[in-house]
This record gives C-alpha cells, structure tokens and sequence, in this order.
C-alpha cells in the first residue's frame, strides 16, 4: 500500500483513493487498517461480521482479536449500552471490555436515515488518538457508500422475487404452477413454514431493509424473504418452533427500531398471502412499541372480531346477557361489562382479576355474583364462559 499517511489530511485522501479504486469493502479496511495502525471490521445490526480488514495479506479472524472472550464481548457490549450509543448519532462511540482486555471505537454506518451497521476498531497495536476518534465517522461513511454498491446490485438479483410479489398479491393461485416457479428460482421450501413481517415503528432509528434481509438470511438457514414498501417479509424454517425462533431473532437479528409480525405455521407456499395477513393483523391491532414480536396467535379473537365487523354480521354473534349487561353499566354506572371481561381474560381467576381491576378479591367477588343474578350468566359453565369472552374479545372489550 505504500508509505502509511502521516497527517490526518493524507488519512483522509488515502481511504477515499481506496474508495475510488472500486476494489470493494476489502480493500477499504486494508487501507484503514494501514492509517489507523489497529485491526478494524464492519458488523451488520446482527452483530454478525460482514468483512474484516487483513493484516498485510494475512488474514484476521475475530478470535485473533478478542480470544476465548469473542462471544462475551458481544454481550458486554449490549449489556453496556455501547451498541444503542452507537446507533444514537455519527459520533465515535469508546468501551472497554475487561474479559477480553480490549478497548474498542466504534461508529454507526448508515445510508440517510436508514443505519446498515457498524465499523469497529480494536486497540490492538497501538493506543487510540483523538485523530483516530476523529476519522473513523469518515471511515464509517465511506464504507456506507461501498456497501450502497454492493447492495444496490444484489437487490435486483433476488431469484424469487416476483414469485412471492405473486403469491403476495393473489395472482398467483395455480399451485402447479407455483411449484415450478419456485424450483425454477432454487428454492427449497421446507415441509413447514412461519413468516415474519419486520415492519420500521415511526419515529425510530431505520435499518436498511437490504442488509436486515442479509441478517435474516445468514441467521436463518435455508429462509427467504424480500423487502416490499419499507417492510421485510421473510419465510422461516418452522422446525424449531416459534418461540424457538423468537428467541433467536432475539439473540441474532437487531430488532431495536421494529415491530415483529409472526404467523401461525403453514405447509403450502400458496397460503403465503394468508400468512401475511395473520402477520399484518398482529402489528395493527395491538398496541406494538419498537423492538415488540408478536404472536398472531395472541391476537387471533381480535382479527376474528374484525372480519365479523367488516363482514357487516356482528349481530349474528351477540349474546343477550351482554347486551343485558351494557343497558345495565348505562343506565346505572356499574363496570359489570369490565369486571366481566377482566375476570374471563385472567382465565376464571379472581386472584389475578381482582389485582387487574386494582380490588380486593372478596370486592370482585360480590361484583361476580351481581353480574349472575342480574343477567342469569353461569359462571361455573366453562362452555358458557368461552362463548363469552370469544364475544368481549370480537368486541374488544378483552384486549389481545
């Protein structure tokens, strides 16, 4: 590479010369690593290595850096807060890691506002200058703009791409047909499946949806998935089962700036689209915050309850207790309907109802025993009681 750059201005010149070579992220952290002096590597929001610089040809692998701690460090650095530091701002972000005797800079890489990752230096060779605090946001951009190109050219390429367009829009519904469409696009489809809708929250850090979708696949072997208006949507193995899988979307993928949608598991590709729809409803119909995964399952009753409203035949599914109940509640100002809901939502248990509606126990008690002489309802009929919170939660009166 030459004479190593002694002022920061000839810092600067030499990586963006690296840049412009057009030899890709390799030969970026080449170069960096002969300004900085210390070993330097990109990590997607997975915390997964994407590239790491060469020692002069020689090869440098994450052990050689952090030893036997290379797992721990990971967590520490979570523990610390340093990653969500680092996903703050542009600015350098320093931690120490004790079990592994390292200090480390970092700084976020992202495109706009959409963040693709992080560059990372480890304090290795020599110790860190404010010139290297200084340079390595420049560092950071630069390799934005090597992983732009390199992303905008594979995001074309997605062989499967207008298979699931199809099977997500409904054109598609020749289950022959898509069959060959997908053996034509490499695809192996398991025997069942689960799909995730990774959806950006408002007012949150964005990731990229091109390298979430690397994070995906690199995560989850044998899944596909592709990005479609600011979303990703990604089919799963689903052999582990879902709270398997939940834990290591957890555990691998950086899910801080998103909201999770998980669909019952299926073993057609054609019930994709259903799929979706199950996924969609359990971001829209609860209250999700960033970083939440959600089960369609835990808002199964809810999505049943909007398609009756939709369908315009509530009324075929009322119960004359309830209704009884409400004319009740309005007429005198009583809670029956929620004392109601609160006790079937806690599965029949007073305990947890009474501390839900903030009562004592023997207070929702009696409030149990007026709600069954007033509107007949027997609580000690399971059959009864299922019917009932089905109807509180199409009503919403029983949250998902």
């Amino acid at each position: 590479m030459g004479e190593t750059p002694k002022d920061l201005s000839e810092k600067k010149l030499a990586l963006f010369e690296a840049l412009l070579s057009g030899a890709g992220i390799q030969h970026m952290l080449d170069a960096a690593f002969e300004v900085l002096g210390n070993p330097i590597f990109v990590s997607d929001m997975g915390l997964n290595v994407l590239c790491i610089c060469r020692d002069h040809g020689r090869v440098i692998k994450p052990q050689d850096l952090f030893g036997d701690a290379t797992d721990t460090v990971l967590d520490d650095a979570i523990m610390a807060g340093d990653l969500a530091h680092v996903y703050d701002s542009d600015k350098t972000v320093e931690g120490w890691y004790p079990k592994a005797n390292r200090k480390c800079i970092a700084a976020r890489v992202r495109y706009n506002s959409d963040l693709m990752g992080h560059v990372v230096v480890v304090e290795t060779n020599r110790k860190f200058t404010d010139e290297d605090r200084e340079l390595l946001p420049t560092i950071a951009q630069i390799v934005s703009y090597s992983m732009r190109m390199r992303g905008s050219n594979r995001s074309q390429s997605v062989p499967y791409w207008n298979l699931m367009r199809s099977m997500l829009d409904g054109s598609l519904t020749d289950a022959e047909e898509c069959n060959l469409m997908a053996r034509r696009a490499g695809l192996k489809v398991p025997e069942r499946m689960i799909l995730l809708v990774l959806r950006p929250r408002k007012n949150e850090g964005r990731i990229s949806p091109f390298y979430l979708r690397q994070q995906l696949l690199n995560t989850f072997a044998g899944s596909f998935g592709i990005e479609q208006d600011d979303e990703n949507i990604h089919v799963v193995n689903a052999a582990p089962g879902t709270e398997r899988i939940i834990a290591t979307l957890k555990k691998r993928v950086y899910v801080e700036p998103l909201a999770i949608g998980v669909s019952e598991s299926f073993g057609d590709l054609l019930a994709l689209r259903d799929a979706y729809c199950q996924a969609d409803a359990a971001l829209r119909l609860v209250d999700v915050s960033a970083g939440s995964i959600v089960r369609y399952r835990s808002v199964m009753f809810s999505h049943l309850g909007e398609i009756v409203r939709n369908s315009g035949y509530e009324q075929c599914f009322s119960l004359p207790e309830l209704e009884l109940l409400q004319k009740i509640d309005q007429r005198d100002g009583t809670s029956h309907v929620d004392d109601l809901a609160a006790y079937l939502s806690c599965g029949c248990n007073v305990n947890k109802a009474a501390e839900m509606l903030h009562v004592h126990k023997n207070t929702l008690y009696y409030r149990l025993s007026r709600i069954s002489e007033v509107s007949g309802i027997d609580l000690s009929d399971t059959e009864e009681c299922a019917l009932l919170a089905l109807r509180l939660r199409m009503s919403g009166h029983i949250p998902s």
